[in-house]
């Protein structure tokens, strides 16, 4: 068996052998949300001529592409603009790339760059967010104070997503503390197919409420979008993870666990609002009745502009738990949050 250290340094090396040192595939987002990985090889007055490694050669509608990506460069898609001179010449910062011409046809926006020189760092990526935070405090017969925060940044480029979610809850009771509780994920995929993805992840999690003092896992495996949409994604991925526990009465533990993920959202009332659903298992592969399931139910509102209220239901349920631990721990939270990002 690997050392826990050497365990780390192979799940690393992993990660770095599927991040690309350059992004040069094109893609093709469609009026419905999907995306398309490939080239724009050839086009008429109503189609593009698309090349996929996962769909070979197609012909797509102008009328149903919202937008098309060359290289991470170069910006066209669905109508033409008029009054453009032709053709149009094309300089591009990307490495190994000379100026070149694309036919006024083919382009359906042009505008200068609105980054300064110097500070492009993800210039060209789609991100999207939020941050969550409620309060609680009580005086009287009882002194009770609590918090609850969470936040969640998704980056993607191309054949590449980045993940970080982190997760705070903390409370008091005539100044002793009865919970505190923080979870913090690292995700990176890289899609193999327009929906078919290699995904690498590695979790810190505290929950001395449950006697657990830290636990550790990273982990490997292969997801799917089944829908991805303006409105709606549902994902899911299945695994392997390592992973490491110590507890509060100075034991560890350390196996390996099949693991799963199931992550849904749909926006609803002319996306005022949003439902979402998030579920992970992990089941230690070593006793199969080992059994740790975590999910999150809730909805969010719009109250104004990028500001939302969230009301949430996390439900946790451990088989085993740690000496003095209960099998099912349930949280009903109400928050205050703001998104932010350049998705549509």
């Amino acid at each position: 068996m690997f050392q826990n250290t050497d365990k780390k340094i192979i799940f690393f090396a992993l990660i770095m052998a599927f991040i690309p040192l350059t992004a040069q595939a094109g893609t093709i987002k469609l009026n419905n949300g999907d995306l398309i990985s490939g080239q724009v090889t050839d086009y008429s007055a109503d189609h593009y001529q698309v090349t996929s490694p996962s769909r070979g050669t197609a012909l797509i509608p102008k009328s149903d592409v919202r937008l098309v990506i060359q290289n991470g460069q170069v910006i066209f898609g669905g109508t033409t603009p008029a009054a453009l001179p032709e053709p149009i010449s094309i300089n591009t910062s990307t490495p190994n790339t000379s100026a070149f011409s694309v036919p006024t046809r083919r382009i359906a926006r042009a505008a200068p760059s609105s980054t300064p020189p110097g500070r492009k760092w993800f210039s060209d990526w789609a991100y999207e967010g939020q941050v969550n935070l409620g309060l609680e405090r009580s005086t009287g017969n009882n002194e009770e104070s609590s918090i609850n925060a969470d936040a969640e940044v998704i980056f993607e480029k191309g054949k590449n997503r980045f993940q970080l979610n982190g997760e705070i809850y903390y409370e008091e009771n005539d100044d002793v503390q009865v919970e505190d509780e923080r979870m913090f994920k690292f995700q990176y995929d890289r899609y193999l197919t327009d929906r078919i993805f290699f995904a690498t992840d590695a979790a810190y999690e505290v929950d001395e409420a449950a006697n657990l003092d830290l636990r550790t896992t990273y982990g490997i495996g292969v997801g799917y979008d089944f829908i991805n949409n303006d409105t709606t994604t549902l994902r899911g991925q299945i695994g392997g993870k390592d992973v490491t526990e110590e507890f509060s009465n100075n034991t560890e533990e350390s196996f390996q666990a099949a693991a799963w993920e199931i992550d849904f959202k749909k926006k609803i009332l002319e996306k005022k609002a949003e439902i979402f659903h998030n579920n992970t298992g992990l089941m230690n592969a070593e006793d199969s009745e080992d059994l740790d399931f975590q999910s999150k139910t809730g909805v969010r509102f719009t109250v104004y502009k990028n500001l939302q209220l969230s009301a949430q239901i996390n439900y946790d349920w451990d088989n085993q738990p740690p000496p003095g631990a209960e099998e099912e721990d349930i949280k009903y939270l109400l928050s205050l949050g703001y998104s932010f990002g350049n998705k549509d």
